[in-house]
């Protein structure tokens, strides 16, 4: 077991924010037809960039892409089986999919650090089109 307890920052409200966590199950009904549910629940942790934002281009589009890193004592998961990995909403409505989760519960309390990738920065991270922006002045990150 590591000597080092972060667990108390991860409870901190200087080191850490809000954000809202999207969980998708697909369960099987009575009929074996699939029926995929949203859960919908608050969390707290540190959120960090991780690469930042990248403006990829590509002959049809050009988009943005990105990442951020999350540490946080919630319980987030990638995906396994029936659960979609878990989409993680800021406080500006930017959507991220969890990627990547590790588990450092031999750290005191334990805490989860989980890697995010960007799922659209159109209409300010509202949702839809994963282009960038029609206006120039549009910023997708205000």
């Amino acid at each position: 077991m590591g000597l080092l307890d972060v667990t108390e920052l991860l409870c901190d409200p200087l080191f850490i924010e809000d954000f809202t966590i999207e969980r998708r199950i697909v369960e099987n009904d009575d009929e074996g037809f699939q029926d995929e549910k949203s859960i919908i629940f608050s969390a707290s942790g540190s959120i960090q960039a991780d690469s930042g934002f990248t403006l990829s281009r590509h002959p049809e589009l050009a988009r943005i892409e990105g990442q951020m890193t999350v540490y946080t004592t919630w319980a987030l998961t990638n995906g396994n089986g029936l659960i979609d990995a878990d989409i993680l909403i800021d406080s500006r409505g930017r959507r991220f999919t969890l990627t990547d989760v590790k588990d450092w519960g031999n750290y005191g309390a334990g805490y989860i650090q989980a890697t995010l990738e960007v799922l659209d920065v159109g209409n300010n991270g509202a949702g839809g089109d994963e282009s960038l922006p029609e206006e120039a002045g549009d910023d997708p990150f205000s």
